[in-house]
């Protein structure tokens, strides 16, 4: 999660490493740099008025932009929220947090791109399947929890993202959405054989054991599964709905494979 504070001029005083590993910078190439510089020139005429009403109503603004990065294609997709940092009688500048979110983004755009090929293709919509995972309980063979975050999520996820394009079809999509988030999209799979990859990849990924530093790590998922129906919205309330079965499966003690069903489908299909 990228951190940055600007003063009430809007330039840039402080930036987390995780906000430069973002922007692909240096802490000296930023500071003293106005935010909006940092802006890509389609969004920053919309994110320069809302920290302007930030700033002046003393409210939280929340806002999807581009940031100008130096890695190809020089921008990444985030959600900001900046609220502002005052004394009683005077604003004395911002808060912004930062998260990249161009991973979700494209995978919201497979997901739709899938819903249009099936609006053409009968029955298929019915069968689509979205599964997320999350990195569930990491912890030493010594139950020394805690400390695994000295792995580092590439260590963890580029692991998982392996073993999870391993297990699936070409038709299949898989994608990275943050450090210990990942989501698969089953074009045509069927309910039933999506359930059991999803309790295969379930059981791989407890067997793993991960050597760091002369230890051993064990590794669990809480895997969400849910049908793509007519019936949804769109993208987000899909994913919204696999990722509330990664949450049962957390409450129930992780390495769960929960399904959450699809909402009824109106639309007569």
């Amino acid at each position: 999660m990228g951190i940055v504070h600007s003063n009430i001029l809007g330039r840039i005083e402080f930036v987390n490493p995780a906000l430069l590993n973002i922007l692909g910078e240096t802490t000296e190439q930023v500071t003293q740099r106005y935010l909006s510089s940092k802006v890509a020139v389609e969004d920053r005429d919309a994110a320069l008025a809302g920290w302007r009403r930030a700033l002046t109503r003393h409210r939280f603004y929340r806002g999807r932009l581009r940031l100008l990065t130096t890695r190809s294609p020089g921008y990444v997709w985030v959600d900001t929220m900046t609220s502002v940092i005052e004394l009683p009688d005077q604003a004395l500048g911002t808060i912004t947090i930062v998260r990249d979110v161009t991973r979700e983004m494209r995978f919201e755009q497979a997901l739709r791109e899938e819903q249009q090929r099936a609006d053409s293709i009968l029955d298929v919509l019915q069968e689509g399947v979205l599964m997320v995972d999350k990195a569930g309980l990491i912890r030493y063979a010594n139950d020394a929890a805690g400390e695994f975050l000295a792995l580092g999520d590439d260590c963890i996820g580029e692991n998982f993202f392996d073993l999870f394009q391993s297990a699936v079809r070409q038709s299949d999509t898989v994608a990275r959405l943050g450090g210990d988030e990942f989501a698969m999209l089953l074009p045509g799979c069927g309910l039933d054989r999506a359930e059991a990859l999803a309790e295969n990849l379930r059981s791989r990924v407890e067997a793993l054991k991960v050597q760091h530093d002369g230890r051993s790590f064990g590794v669990t998922v809480c895997i969400g599964l849910t049908l793509v129906s007519a019936g949804d919205s769109g993208p987000r309330e899909v994913m919204a709905r696999a990722d509330e079965g990664c949450y049962i499966a957390k409450s129930r003690g992780r390495n769960a494979v929960v399904s959450v069903p699809a909402p009824p489908d109106d639309t007569g299909l």
